[in-house]
């Protein structure tokens, strides 16, 4: 038996190499099949994503002429007004989930298991790694905050056309701004979860700090925010500047009563600082993984 692998010899390896820039190309589909593979992870934050989806569908075209209750004090909204604003928060807890079952794991995840021994000896470079992480996961995000906002402002669009084709114009906005929130979201529950998950090497650890953060210092921030009408410190909490901004977009009074004003570009800073600060964090832990690590990427 030996002898026979001996003779085969040493062949030089004659297929196709993929370039250095589509290496995490690679990573990101790897991410997407890992995210989807098991029930708990993108297959549970699908069906969770039904539950707003039905929500806004019921507000459109059901109850669509009805007056939203909470808002008669402040101006008139029925219901298929007030479905896409109302519903992105739900859009939002949805994305929450997937930062906790996948997002907050990812590094964290590699870190304990020593994966990147095996990354970074194939001379993946940590832009590559972070690049394909971000994409990967990324994609999960956008299926939640983009496509589905999406869909609701589509579905209040078409509810416009078959009752008033000239209404629709004034409509029309609704499905490029819900892409735009959606991508700002995105960012936020990508980029912030996959930094927590940076900073510690057991996956326990990562996921704990993460939603400590999001529900217990950004409820913090939120209602001293709110209490102290400090615009800037309520923004901190990511789930208000991104409700904030859907309120602002649409036109919406807030539906909780909340006196104090958020600015847009409060809840811009805020979720582009923390989203810079976690991939720096990030980056930082990859390129220390790659010099301690086997074989370092050049």
């Amino acid at each position: 038996m030996s002898s026979a692998v001996h003779d085969l010899g040493y062949k030089r390896y004659v297929g196709t190499r993929r370039s250095t820039g589509a290496r995490w190309r690679v990573i990101a589909r790897q991410q997407m099949a890992a995210a989807w593979k098991s029930w708990w992870r993108w297959k549970l934050v699908s069906v969770a994503t039904l539950v707003p989806l039905v929500v806004a569908s019921v507000f459109i075209f059901v109850v669509s002429d009805k007056m939203f209750g909470p808002l008669q004090h402040v101006m008139p909204f029925s219901f298929a007004d007030v479905a896409l604003p109302f519903t992105y928060s739900g859009f939002c807890v949805c994305a929450f989930v997937a930062s906790i079952v996948i997002g907050s794991t990812i590094i964290a995840g590699d870190l304990q298991s020593g994966a990147f021994v095996f990354y970074f000896a194939r001379s993946t470079r940590p832009t590559d790694y972070l690049l394909g992480k971000l994409a990967g996961y990324g994609a999960v995000v956008a299926s939640v905050v983009v496509a589905g906002p999406t869909l609701v402002a589509i579905m209040r669009l078409a509810l416009t056309t078959t009752r008033d084709t000239g209404g629709a114009i004034g409509q029309l906005a609704l499905v490029p701004e819900a892409i735009g929130l959606g991508l700002v979201a995105t960012l936020a529950y990508t980029a912030i979860p996959l930094g927590f998950s940076a900073l510690f090497a057991k996956r326990g650890y990562a996921v704990a700090m993460w939603a400590a953060f999001y529900l217990v210092i950004g409820s913090i921030a939120e209602f001293v925010g709110v209490n102290g009408n400090l615009g800037w410190l309520a923004a901190v909490d990511i789930s208000t500047a991104l409700t904030s901004l859907a309120h602002r977009a649409f036109h919406l009074p807030s539906v909780f009563g909340d006196t104090v004003q958020i600015s847009a570009a409060a809840s811009l800073i805020s979720i582009g600082a923390q989203s810079a600060i976690a991939l720096a964090i990030a980056y930082a832990r990859l390129s220390a993984a790659q010099k301690t690590g086997v074989g370092g990427a050049t």
